[in-house]
């Protein structure tokens, strides 16, 4: 039973937490002081909440025995393309694989951001490539100004969809290594903190594309972007 309630505590994340009754022939039974809680675990919520905070691209599910509906439920919520699912038999569980693939079509931003010291300035770095890696445009840009680095970040990803949309872009990926800046971009919330209102003003230009998804990216796989916004520090002012 202390396995059990090992595992399944930080799954489910029950507000008042539950117990567990063991009746023999493996049959447990759950008891919940919170009906949220079961009406969330019983729909796949508490899964779906789980993919969003991470922000995965695959999610292998194994010896499951959630039904079709909760599955399709998983998928429509969390945005995967796809779902490969092998049923269950008897008392085993089944096998399930959702994931998403980058639509063909669509070029890929990648931005960043790097603060240069006690110097009150920062760059930024875009890089944009088409569906195959290719790099088609970049660019480095120096601000003499103080931002705080979630603001920077927020910088940036503007900067990134100004100049994909100065290039002719309309369709594209816009990736970076900031998972809260790309949950925040995804998420209709609002705030009216520094950082807030410069995501908003990224989502207000997001508009102007037909068709704009996020994306995020460990930073070893944003060093492109990375290193051009290292690389503004060299850039020189001129009067």
């Amino acid at each position: 039973m202390e396995i059990i309630a090992k595992n399944f505590t930080p799954l489910w994340r029950a507000k008042n937490g539950f117990k567990i009754q063991s009746f023999g022939d493996h049959k447990i039974l759950f008891t919940f002081a919170n009906k949220e809680d079961v009406d969330r675990i019983l729909e796949g919520r508490e899964l779906v909440e789980i993919i969003q905070a991470k922000d995965l691209a695959v999610v292998f599910l194994a010896e499951t025995l959630t039904d079709d509906a909760r599955l399709e439920f998983v998928q429509s919520s969390s945005g995967f393309d796809h779902r490969w699912v092998v049923p269950r038999v008897g008392r085993s569980g089944g096998l399930v694989l959702y994931w998403s693939c980058s639509p063909a079509g669509l070029v890929k931003i990648n931005f960043d951001g790097a603060v240069f010291g006690a110097s009150n300035m920062f760059g930024i770095g875009v890089v944009i490539r088409d569906s195959n890696g290719a790099v088609l445009a970049s660019c480095s840009q120096k601000i003499s100004q103080a931002y705080k680095a979630k603001e920077i970040e927020a910088l940036a990803a503007l900067k990134a969809l100004s100049f994909a949309f100065e290039l002719g872009f309309r369709s594209a990926i816009l990736e970076g290594d900031s998972l809260r800046l790309i949950q925040a971009l995804k998420s209709e919330e609002r705030s009216l903190s520094p950082t807030g209102l410069l995501i908003e003003d990224v989502k207000m230009f997001a508009n102007n594309f037909v068709r704009l998804l996020y994306s995020h990216i460990k930073r070893n796989g944003n060093r492109i972007a990375h290193s051009l916004a290292k690389n503004a520090y060299q850039i020189f002012k001129y009067e």
